[in-house]
């Protein structure tokens, strides 16, 4: 198993309630295929640099799961699937102490420097 960082955009007209249940929904994927997830951060809404899919914002949650390697392109076809989620983009977890050294902070923590 390798630790991953997915980055899931959802359509920004969903409500609290809605974007809870997408992402238990996404986590249950995860779990389908033998991953755990490991934190989620809320991002907040964002606005896209040009329309995706007629859509022209997002709600942006950074996920950090384990999952069999073998197993990503299926999640990332299932995500496809699913009307909830605009975009979904993953990619290895790198190490905090090594992200924070090719930033140029000696911070270690979360995404944005937090302890």
């Amino acid at each position: 198993m390798k630790t991953y960082d997915g980055l899931f955009i959802f359509d920004e007209s969903l409500d609290d309630n809605a974007l809870e249940a997408a992402l238990e929904r996404a986590g249950a994927e995860i779990e389908r295929v033998g991953g755990t997830v490991k934190g989620r951060e809320l991002m907040g809404r964002r606005a896209f640099a040009r329309p995706i899919r007629k859509r022209t914002a997002g709600l942006y949650v950074w996920v950090t799961f384990e999952a069999p390697p073998q197993e990503i392109a299926a999640l990332r076809g299932r995500y496809k699937l699913n009307e909830d989620i605009v975009r979904v983009q993953v990619e290895l977890a790198r190490p905090r102490k090594a992200a924070a050294a090719e930033l140029g902070t000696e911070e270690e923590g979360g995404r944005d420097g937090e302890s």
